[in-house]
């Protein structure tokens, strides 16, 4: 088997990538966590004593500030604060560890065919159209409800939510990836932040 000039080259080169890839595992290996970067958002590391406290708020039985040592995850936060029945705890990634000072807003479950309910001097008037859609406080389900969002955009909502913070206005629900000028028009009218 004959290989020509190009593919000698070709194969030194993976060779040196593969060898300086190896050499670099071993040496952070061996330099050992005191020369690891520090993380800008620290996350409890495994077997860890430092404390850290996250605050659980929304559709919950005891809402309020909890501290965890260790490795804790965003189920540990959500099951210490008691779920209610109505929580949508599919609409909230359970699985990501916990940031130390983070919030984390358990959302309700959508009631089905729920119409909007406004209060008019002293009355209660149900209207016609349905209910607005909290962008703040919505599952994934109730997301879908809106014009336009499958499962991949209502994802997307809330891992913005998760990782921005919340909406501070309808708009800027834009900034997600994949809703721009004409899905913000189509869903305007069905969302809220409040």
């Amino acid at each position: 088997m004959f290989i020509d000039r190009k593919q000698q080259v070709a194969i030194i080169i993976i060779a040196a990538v593969l060898l300086f890839t190896a050499g670099h595992r071993v040496a952070l290996r061996q330099s050992g966590p005191k020369d690891s970067a520090v993380d800008a958002n620290p996350v409890v590391a495994e077997g860890s004593s430092r404390e850290i406290s996250v605050h659980v708020s929304g559709a919950v039985q005891s809402p309020g500030v909890y501290k965890f040592t260790g490795q804790a995850r965003v189920m540990d936060a959500v099951e210490k604060a008691v779920p209610l029945a109505a929580a949508d705890v599919q609409g909230i990634n359970l699985a990501r560890p916990l940031k130390d000072g983070e919030k984390i807003e358990v959302p309700a479950k959508a009631e089905a065919g729920r119409e909007g309910r406004v209060s008019s001097g002293g009355k209660t008037v149900t209207s016609a159209g349905p209910a607005r859609v909290n962008i703040n406080r919505a599952g994934v389900r109730e997301l879908e409800s809106l014009p336009g969002l499958g499962p991949a955009l209502a994802e997307r909502v809330i891992n913005y939510r998760e990782n921005k913070g919340f909406f501070t206005s309808e708009e800027e629900i834009k900034n997600v990836p994949g809703i721009g000028e004409k899905k913000y028009d189509q869903i305007k009218g069905r969302i809220t932040v409040n």
